[in-house]
């Protein structure tokens, strides 16, 4: 069948607000200027004559006399089925999933009532259909708007997605790119949730920056997020907390100016950053380290990699006062021509006066890198066990163990087996196990 696009229809008096509401109050836009003529140019109300078949149907029923309540029909679930299984090859679906509505406003309205609560922030690209607004709005629930941008300038300025005290931000599938700012910005008490596929980049300073809880992947959401969230080519950091708790997994920090994911204390909060992150995660070739922990962190990494980044930086820096576990075969590699500060080392980890630093035998440092003691560390412990005495595996050919260097500190492991144990005569007493080994200059082993 043959479609006429060419034939000028003449809607005045048709109920059509594109035409006869023009410059009133209301939905319309204004009227053109004096000597101009109206050209409705309209998305969702083109000038072209619908589908025959479709007044067609319409005039039919009208025919008869009777309007009353209806419930769709066995044809009308079919067409839909056939529909999805024709063009979207869909099998399996039945009536029982499809749900009726008057419209697309109304379908958005239903899945959110679904999928959100009253009060939460829904994404909007901007600008966006107003339908898409308003609907929300009288609906109880908050836009947020993501500027678009032309081309390398910023629309917006700071930040692209700003998530305020006891807010929540739910976020999947978007692309978050070219804010002069962070391309996230939580505050304090703020909860957002980052699952799905997302990508976020080339952001003026962090991807994503955070004083409150952030969630990714499936602790985010169990049941759908099990697609990466990649933060990437960012001024400053990936993704970085302030005082504030990260927890997740499905995260790859790649190519930032700075470090792939970052946690430091909030001074002026007096709140610790906490950080749990659970593998799949990946942080490399960033500009600075993949993992840098500065003081009032406590950090758990279970898993993940953390390989080639800055040459000049250790791929996890863990600072003073921080308490760090690597645990469950996290991978830490350098680059072939890493060195650090020109002292010819390639450092995996830097340990640069810990109060806590675990890691277990699984931990994984391959043939020429080290772990250096910059500081002296409270408390530094290999509970694994194995390799005599350090229990941390590596493929270095000359010491067949983990390369240590340190430059003034006493390290300490705890819980050798062969520990002396003290009996009394009238209760046991079990020594806590300390060795303590003295690290020179040169690389040792314990």
């Amino acid at each position: 069948m043959k479609y006429d696009f060419t034939s000028i229809m003449d809607r005045r008096g048709k109920d059509a607000i594109a035409v006869d509401a023009l410059g009133a109050p209301g939905f319309a836009p204004g009227a053109p200027k004096e000597g101009f003529d109206a050209i409705p140019m309209w998305v969702a109300d083109m000038n072209f004559p619908t589908v025959p078949t479709i007044p067609e149907a319409i005039i039919a029923r009208a025919r008869h006399p009777a309007y009353g309540y209806f419930s769709p029909t066995e044809e009308y679930f079919a067409s839909i089925i056939r529909w999805h299984e024709t063009r979207n090859g869909v099998t399996g679906l039945t009536k029982e999933c499809i749900g009726y509505e008057n419209g697309v406003l109304g379908g958005v309205v239903s899945a959110l009532n679904i999928f959100c609560s009253r009060g939460d922030n829904v994404l909007l690209h901007s600008p966006t259909y107003i339908g898409f607004t308003h609907s929300l709005e009288n609906n109880g629930y908050n836009t947020a708007n993501l500027l678009t941008t032309d081309g390398d300038t910023a629309s917006n300025t700071f930040p692209g997605l700003d998530v305020q005290g006891a807010g929540t931000m739910k976020i999947s599938h978007c692309g978050i790119l070219n804010n002069a700012g962070n391309g996230v910005q939580c505050y304090p008490d703020s909860k957002t949730y980052l699952y799905g596929w997302n990508h976020i980049y080339a952001n003026g300073i962090n991807g994503v920056y955070t004083q409150g809880q952030l969630w990714i992947g499936k602790a985010a959401d169990s049941a759908n997020g099990d697609e990466t969230t990649a933060v990437y080519n960012n001024a400053a950091d990936g993704v970085h907390t302030d005082g504030g708790t990260v927890q997740g997994d499905h995260l790859n920090c790649y190519g930032n100016s700075y470090s792939g994911i970052s946690a430091m204390k909030n001074e002026s909060l007096d709140q610790t950053a906490t950080l749990e992150l659970t593998a799949p995660v990946t942080s490399h070739e960033n500009g600075h380290s993949g993992l840098y922990l500065k003081g009032g962190t406590k950090a758990t990494v279970s898993g993940g990699s953390f390989t080639e980044n800055g040459a000049e930086h250790a791929e996890i820096y863990a600072g003073s006062g921080t308490d760090t576990t690597l645990k469950d075969g996290v991978e830490v590699k350098t680059s072939a021509d890493k060195t650090l500060q020109n002292s010819g080392l390639r450092i995996a980890v830097m340990l640069d006066g810990v109060d806590v630093f675990r890691t277990d035998s699984t931990l994984q440092i391959p043939a020429g890198d080290s772990i250096h003691l910059k500081q002296d560390a409270d408390v530094v412990t290999w509970n694994g066990g194995t390799r005599e005495q350090l229990g941390v595996t590596c493929e270095n050919p000359w010491l067949g163990r983990t390369i240590i260097q340190s430059d003034t500190a006493v390290l300490k492991i705890a819980g050798n087996p062969t520990t002396p144990r003290r009996r009394s005569s009238t209760r046991r007493t079990e020594l806590t196990p300390t060795y303590t080994i003295p690290l020179l200059r040169t690389p040792i082993s314990a």
